[in-house]
């Protein structure tokens, strides 16, 4: 175990109070240890009582900035020793928060989304932020388990949940793999709709590696020439099981155009024989209801006649005398 890691710094902390699960504090140590000597910015969305922005305090001795935004106007009211650390009141998607963000430091090292732990909110502040980190740096999404439940807009077949935005960015990573003209950002066009906002391929190009946890995922930046695989490399001299001359050679994707047409063909055809099926369950419905119309209107017409009828007249004396026997009978 580190000395001094942000595990230990967690249980001796006698501050301000943070809320963190027991298993994101041993990722914090592998994944943000690399961070702790230099004089990194770091940016957390979702302050709530400040515990958590004294502990980055504590773990990045150097850090230059430590920011925190919040959306409740209470946090206003922390006050902290730390000269470096800093917060933020308003929503961190909103443009004038995000100027008054930038205003402090224009760039990071390390992002935390700890906010309202709605999908769109964490699209929205990767899109908004991805940029605004330094390559090397990381965007660590806390508390993906929320991309689970409807009422933070996810679910596990929904697919504009967050965790189902960072699978797609696994994809992205693997762009020169595709063997397709089409754009990086055509695979997040949907989310650009549904969420009103816009990534361009020059910063997709970026980023570097999708890392999953439990409830959590980090996004890794790096410069795009560091992205790609590069040449294969071929090294030793004896190939007897199979000999090998491609040293040198990049990355050369087969077209994959004709199978993506097929692809997108197939799913038309699935679409048309669900909507064909679909039609035919409503027609049967719609005759199953007509029928149903036709036999209450039948029994209306039977009802009506029976009270028209000088049967029913003649014994209406018999029931009068049968309803007050029963009532009688019942006292």
């Amino acid at each position: 175990m580190i000395k001094d890691s942000i595990r230990d710094l967690y249980f001796e902390h006698v501050g301000k109070t943070s809320d963190k699960w027991d298993y994101y504090l041993n990722e914090y140590d592998r994944s943000l240890n690399i961070f702790r000597e230099q004089p990194i910015s770091l940016l957390e969305i979702g302050v709530q009582n400040g515990g958590s922005l004294e502990l980055w305090g504590k773990f990045f001795r150097n850090a230059e900035n430590i920011i925190g935004s919040d959306i409740d106007p209470k946090c206003a009211d922390l006050i902290f020793s730390d000269s470096r650390i800093s917060v933020v009141i308003g929503d961190a998607n909103a443009d004038l928060t995000g100027e008054k963000i930038h205003d402090i430091s224009e760039k990071f090292d390390i992002i935390i989304d700890d906010g309202s732990h709605k999908s769109g909110d964490i699209i929205k502040s990767f899109s908004r932020y991805f940029g605004s980190i330094k390559d090397g740096g990381v965007f660590l999404a806390e508390d993906l388990h929320c991309s689970y439940w409807k009422e933070f807009d996810g679910g596990l077949f929904y697919e504009f949940s967050a965790i189902n935005f960072f699978k797609l960015l696994a994809d992205i990573v693997n762009y020169e793999s595709w063997g397709l003209t089409r754009a990086p950002k055509s695979l997040l066009i949907e989310f650009f709709i549904k969420y009103d906002f816009e990534m361009d391929d020059d910063l997709l190009a970026h980023i570097h590696s999708i890392e999953f946890f439990n409830s959590m995922c980090i996004v890794r930046k790096q410069v795009p020439r560091d992205n790609l695989l590069g040449k294969r490399r071929l090294f030793g001299s004896i190939g007897l099981v199979r000999p090998m001359s491609e040293d040198g050679i990049p990355m050369l994707a087969p077209n994959q155009e004709c199978y993506e047409t097929i692809s997108i063909m197939d799913k038309f055809k699935q679409l048309q024989f669900n909507l064909s099926q679909a039609e035919e369950v409503l027609s049967q419905t719609r005759e199953a209801l007509s029928q149903t119309e036709e036999s209450l209107s039948q029994a209306n017409n039977n009802i009506n006649k029976l009270l028209c009828s000088s049967s029913w007249r003649v014994t209406r004396p018999l029931r009068l005398l049968k309803k007050k026997y029963l009532a009688f009978r019942n006292c």
